[in-house]
């Protein structure tokens, strides 16, 4: 299994985070740069693939309301898909 470590750390906007992300995760062209796009990639993610997701209050901290939701984004996604595992700390 792959582990891709997400460091909250480096989410300071969500252009950062995205483009952060970018660096992680395979995005497509045609990538639509919001959490509904997130959701798709991760839920039709075929590797196995763990993501540790560090620092996880310092997402909430710089984003807010938008940070919660991708971090819950990220759970909802490995419920949806058995290919992903997330660990959130």
């Amino acid at each position: 299994m792959n582990t891709l470590i997400i460091d909250g750390r480096r989410c300071k906007t969500k252009a950062q985070t995205f483009a952060y992300l970018a660096k992680k995760i395979p995005f497509p062209d045609y990538f639509g740069g919001n959490l509904d796009a997130l959701y798709d990639i991760l839920t039709a993610y075929q590797e196995q693939t763990c993501f540790r997701i560090r620092f996880s209050k310092s997402i909430q901290t710089n984003l807010g309301n938008w940070g919660e939701m991708l971090i819950q984004l990220f759970a909802d996604s490995a419920s949806a898909n058995k290919n992903i595992v997330v660990e959130i700390n």
